[in-house]
């Protein structure tokens, strides 16, 4: 009775509304009870039972078979699903592992007629996977052509050759929720990374390392594909932009190349071959150079202190500089040629040109018995000595006009010694004596830096001590 009168005092509009819905409250009743069982009734279906039915059809949409698992259970909220437990998979015969769990998101209207297993999307949620390095291509194709949606969430990913690890990337997302694009995101080497690859007609493959500063762009051009990819890829590491085109199919081939940084300007133009072996072709044409003897030393510093890296990095480098900016002017050619061939560095022809002087050096860096060598032969010639010292702003006085001076022997980089088998002065062999004076010199000069050996007041010491 007071329900009725509240309503009849209600405005006309809302009075209305709420005599409808009153008078279909049986209907809305029913049809939530139908929703309910639409949903409800699947718990009671066997889907272990129709496992090999539901394996099937992951196979043939999204090419994961399931090999073991717990047990398939099957819920409603948020959205109707099927759940398959501790699951051993594999995903396109080149990605295995095990995983919590495998979701395989139904369809609302498919929950009972044919196309229940057409799968609307799936999602592998804390997996363990592991890659053979030989079929990360094989891999990257499958998902850049699955025209069907799958999330893969904490990822642990260990990358392999022969068995053995080569890096993990931890904590790896990946999804394709929009079709025409890719995105990922992880862990490696402790440091974060996200990135995307857009499928349409950008072709772009975007990766950053905010951690640390550094960002890889890829535009691939619309002829590329997997077999044979062309495009140009831009790189920032730190504050060094590297920026070059290329083409990739058996070996990578590099154009138009150009890297800056504040120290130097250069491009690096050839090819770099990664199977059987890594071997690189590389010919540096520096544009500008800013001598920087700790830069240079900490280079070398790394070399030595990762000795199984440069083994894999064998190969064959030419740098050249034709620019009187080195070196404040007083520099005008600079030419060296490097081959790098299991740890071992060979240094051909490494010419330094200065007006009419020049220094002219072969050798080579080797590991034996442990401690890293430096086999040498060097030629040095001064047309004036006088202009020489002038043109570099060294102080002294010297009785030659001219110096021609041929020396040989080794440096033990490790212990900063240095060994002379044979030294010349315009023609005439040096004694024994000094000799071995010109070891002790030298030996103090390279004992805080060996780049200092370099230097040019410390060519004036040589010349005096001769």
């Amino acid at each position: 009775m007071i329900n009725k009168i509240l309503i009849n005092n209600l405005p006309k509009k809302i009075k209305k509304i709420i005599q409808f819905f009153f008078q279909i409250k049986s209907l809305l009743i029913i049809f939530s009870i139908s929703v309910s069982f639409y949903f409800l009734i699947p718990k009671f279906f066997n889907f272990d039972g129709k496992f090999e039915l539901i394996n099937n059809h992951l196979i043939k949409q999204y090419q994961i078979d399931i090999i073991e698992y717990d047990r398939v259970k099957y819920k409603i909220f948020p959205s109707p699903r099927l759940e398959v437990l501790k699951p051993k998979i594999s995903v396109n015969e080149n990605l295995n592992g095990d995983t919590e769990k495998v979701i395989i998101f139904i369809k609302v209207l498919n929950l009972y007629n044919s196309d229940f297993f057409n799968f609307k999307k799936i999602y592998l949620s804390v997996s363990n996977f592991e890659l053979d390095i030989k079929k990360y291509e094989k891999l990257l194709i499958f998902l850049n052509n699955l025209e069907k949606k799958i999330v893969f969430k904490n990822l642990h990913l260990t990358v392999t050759d022969n068995s053995q690890t080569i890096f993990s990337i931890k904590n790896l997302n990946f999804n394709n929720i929009n079709l025409s694009k890719l995105k990922f995101d992880g862990f490696v080497l402790n440091n974060r990374f996200s990135g995307s690859f857009v499928k349409n007609k950008k072709n772009k493959l975007n990766v950053s390392f905010p951690e640390i500063g550094s960002n890889l762009e890829i535009f691939f051009e619309d002829q590329s594909s997997f077999e044979n990819l062309v495009g140009l890829a831009r790189i920032t590491i730190l504050n060094t932009k590297f920026s070059f085109n290329f083409g990739y199919s058996e070996k990578l081939e590099i154009k138009n190349s150009i890297l800056i940084n504040k120290f130097i300007r250069t491009s690096y133009d050839g090819k770099i071959i990664f199977e059987p072996f890594f071997y690189s072709d590389l010919n540096f044409d520096i544009q500008k150079f800013i001598y920087n003897s700790k830069k240079i030393e900490n280079f070398f510093r790394l070399f030595g202190e990762n000795k199984n890296v440069i083994k894999r990095l064998n190969g064959d480098y030419k740098i050249n500089f034709d620019n009187s900016s080195f070196f404040k002017k007083k520099i005008n050619k600079f030419d060296i040629n490097l081959n790098l061939n299991n740890g071992e560095i060979k240094i051909k022809n490494f010419f330094l040109l200065s007006g009419e002087d020049y220094l002219k050096f072969n050798g080579r860096i080797s590991d034996l018995d442990g401690s890293n060598r430096l086999f040498f032969e060097s030629e040095i010639f001064i047309k004036n000595i006088k202009e020489f010292y002038k043109k570099f702003d060294i102080e002294g006085d010297f009785n030659e006009s001219q110096a021609g001076v041929l020396i040989e022997g080794y440096f033990n980089l490790d212990s900063s010694k240095v060994y002379y088998s044979k030294i010349s002065f315009n023609n005439k062999n040096v004694s024994e004596k000094k000799k071995k004076s010109l070891k002790i010199k030298t030996e103090n000069i390279i004992k805080n830096q060996v780049l200092n050996i370099f230097k040019f007041l410390t060519i004036r010491e040589f010349l005096i001590s001769l």
